[in-house]
């Protein structure tokens, strides 16, 4: 089993964070300049898709440049996918959906493993193999934060934190943020990939910007109670 002070260390870098950028990156230049605007605004957490061609020579220029981040790697969908990104450093790994395959050759190798759930089954199926850090996935389409709270409520004691995922947007993430089990969301608005093909990188250090502001807000708002 993979050790508790990992997953300890792990969780301290989304409690802190609160959000983590997820990025879809095409070439190495956008990806190194995206995430040098993350670690100037103190964001310390990135998670790279597996959705296109260049992702894995995206991983390797980002862990070589950045080895300070805190470096995920997300659409995990099968054991050779898994073995590249461990082979590579990651920091950890996520899929869209349950696993029980997955969720123990990554305790073979060792990588924190975030496997992702959409229903009160697929929760109870990760908690019963002992995974107490999930993804909620996707988070808006599939009811938003009210549907969420519902399917923590009846495994509440059970103990976990939850990554929603999917559709999460300056209009919604205090709501997620919110909920007790949420301890960060996972957000591609952040890095929109549009903008990363333009090369606007002014409009994303904005979102940046807006997000951490938010943040901030809400930690002020939990401050003064």
């Amino acid at each position: 089993m993979l050790s508790e002070t990992v997953f300890l260390k792990l969780k301290g870098f989304f409690a802190e964070s609160r959000i983590i950028p997820i990025a879809v990156f095409t070439d190495i230049t956008a990806a190194l300049k995206a995430t040098e605007l993350l670690l100037k605004h103190d964001i310390t957490a990135v998670e790279i898709t597996l959705r296109t061609d260049s992702a894995l020579t995206c991983i390797d220029a980002v862990r070589r440049r950045f080895p300070e981040l805190c470096l995920g790697c997300g659409t995990v969908l099968s054991r050779e996918e898994l073995d590249a990104v461990s082979e590579r450093g990651v920091d950890f790994a996520v899929s869209p959906c349950w696993s029980n395959d997955l969720f123990e050759h990554a305790s073979t190798l060792q990588i924190p493993y975030i496997p992702g759930i959409a229903t009160p089954t697929e929760l109870f199926r990760a908690l019963e193999a002992g995974s107490d850090l999930v993804k909620f996935f996707p988070a808006a389409a599939i009811g938003g934060a009210s549907y969420l709270k519902s399917i923590i409520a009846p495994f509440r004691k059970r103990g976990f934190h939850v990554i929603p995922t999917g559709g999460i947007t300056e209009s919604n993430i205090t709501q997620f943020l919110s909920i007790p089990e949420v301890i960060c969301c996972g957000m591609s608005s952040i890095i929109e990939r549009s903008l990363l093909e333009k090369g606007d990188f002014e409009e994303l250090e904005r979102r940046i910007v807006r997000f951490i502001d938010i943040i901030a807000q809400l930690r002020d708002r939990h401050q003064a109670f």
